[in-house]
């Protein structure tokens, strides 16, 4: 408790408020105003309580609502947003969004004070750890509008994960389709906020950083469910596609062989084999938001081949009695 108070005022601001919560419950129907549908998928990962560092791309102010309505679920969080100049208006008070997040508790640091944003950084280890509170980072450094690449990730983030050796939580934004910024036009939309998995940062240290902002490597399931038919794949969500195109980083198809040895109707699960195959990443440089059709089928009409190929391979040397199924029951 005494070590809370030497922190002073400061630590007080980028501690978890209760005051946060309630006002994001409140603030969140600002939504309406907009006519925006926030979706939240895999939420169960910001809902475990324990401390972490969240990374999200930065769209738009609009992020701001969208924090609002998760905020309930994610429980203790604090954002940390850059205090800056446009037009010489201070963003933390340019209304409506400034005001919005300064009474929702965000912590805004001016970057250009260094010794001032150092101080406060500081204390983010014993917030994370002690009071298993989430820190909520934009590591892009500012807001993008282009919907198809990601800004250079700034390191600020990996190393608080670091030093505070809890996991970084990615989340990501899908493109606000429904706003053209140069016709001012703004339309009703659908946002989807994805929650990845965490990557832990256990054993790693200030030298990993680089390595952690920039070689994350993120692991999706386009089938979206189990698929128990090994016949056959399930038509593929477009999500991972659109992310991979909209920071321009490749596709790495990646083709489990089926599991023959399961019975799913009698219950019957016997020893055997799997095939893990990796295929040759497929780059999206160049391709837009317009491409991700093409890009997901072309996976897909891959995937499948190579699927075929195998259950070829694990299915031919068993023994003529052995009880198994190309279809999973």
């Amino acid at each position: 408790m005494n070590a809370h108070r030497k922190a002073g005022p400061m630590s007080q601001s980028i501690r978890y408020q209760p005051k946060s919560r309630f006002s994001a419950s409140i603030l969140k129907h600002v939504t309406k105003l907009y006519d925006l549908k926030w979706e939240l998928r895999r939420g169960e990962i910001l809902a475990e309580e324990r401390g972490a560092i969240i990374v999200s791309n930065h769209r738009s102010s609009l992020d701001i609502l969208g924090l609002f309505n998760i905020w309930e679920l994610v429980d203790k969080l604090t954002v940390i947003a850059k205090k800056s100049k446009r037009k010489g208006i201070k963003l933390m008070y340019a209304f409506p969004f400034g005001l919005l997040a300064y009474l929702s508790g965000i912590v805004f640091i001016d970057r250009k004070n260094s010794k001032h944003a150092y101080e406060q950084l500081k204390i983010t280890t014993d917030v994370m750890v002690k009071e298993k509170t989430k820190i909520w980072v934009f590591p892009e450094g500012t807001r993008n509008k282009h919907c198809t690449s990601f800004l250079p990730f700034k390191k600020g983030a990996f190393n608080m994960a670091i030093a505070a050796q809890v996991p970084v939580i990615p989340v990501v934004f899908s493109p606000y389709y429904f706003i053209n910024y140069e016709k001012s036009i703004f339309n009703k939309g659908h946002i989807v906020i994805q929650c990845l998995d965490p990557i832990p940062t256990k054993g790693l240290t200030l030298d990993d950083v680089e390595k952690l902002t920039n070689q994350t490597k993120i692991w999706l399931f386009p089938d979206g469910t189990c698929n128990k038919d090994c016949t056959s794949f399930l038509p593929f969500k477009k999500g991972a596609f659109n992310m991979a195109i909209a920071a321009q980083v490749p596709v790495i198809p990646v083709v489990f062989s089926p599991y023959y040895f399961i019975n799913y109707e009698k219950s019957i699960f016997n020893k055997g084999h799997i095939v893990i195959q990796c295929l040759d990443p497929i780059p999206t440089k160049g391709l837009n938001l317009d491409d991700v059709e093409k890009l997901t089928n072309q996976v897909r009409e891959k995937m499948v081949t190579v699927y075929k190929d195998l259950c070829q391979e694990v299915t031919a040397n068993l023994p003529s009695d052995y009880p198994h199924t190309k279809m999973g029951h």
